[in-house]
């Protein structure tokens, strides 16, 4: 797959909203709470699947 410098940059962008958005969410979580993230080839495989990256 080849990607150019701004679609490389678009989806480091949405890694760290991911990762964010996931930190929050666990730390608003009690104790015991589950929660299923993504390997870096899953979140790619599943970007390029939904149509966000080109």
């Amino acid at each position: 797959m080849n990607m150019t410098i701004p679609q490389l940059e678009y989806l480091l962008e949405g890694f760290k909203k991911n990762a964010d958005d996931l930190e929050k969410e666990m730390n608003g979580k009690k104790k015991g709470g589950s929660s299923k993230t993504m390997t870096d080839a899953e979140a790619i495989q599943y970007l390029i699947k939904s149509g966000e990256a080109r």
